[in-house]
């Protein structure tokens, strides 16, 4: 699985982050992406069946949070981010699969669970 934003339209056969003006965060080894196929950089922890992640967008300044079951992941307490500069295209959340997964997506209609 992949959490991330990609701007429209967006292939459905590739992963947050894989292409142009898009970002992900990458369940199967903890990277993350933008606008790269080939491996990303290592970022944080993998995550697995159980755990929540979040996406933070800050439209104002361009810059992206990730975090795992409650933490900032990388920049987030120092206010880097993942990813910052992405102010300049229109994004969209997205969650990418290679195979069937069941996930809950919450934007804010119900508590957050952190």
């Amino acid at each position: 699985l992949a959490i991330g934003l990609t701007t429209r339209p967006y292939p459905l056969f590739r992963m947050p982050g894989w292409n142009r003006h898009s970002v992900g965060y990458h369940s199967d080894d903890g990277h993350k992406f933008c606008d790269d196929a080939t491996g990303g950089q290592p970022f944080g922890p993998s995550w697995t069946k159980g755990d929540t992640v979040g996406c933070i967008y800050n439209v104002e300044t361009g810059t992206v949070y990730f975090s795992l079951n409650g933490y900032l992941i990388g920049g987030g307490a120092t206010g880097t981010g993942a990813f910052s500069g992405l102010e300049s295209h229109v994004y969209y959340p997205s969650i990418g699969s290679d195979g069937s997964a069941t996930v809950l997506v919450n934007f804010g209609a119900a508590p957050f669970k952190y």
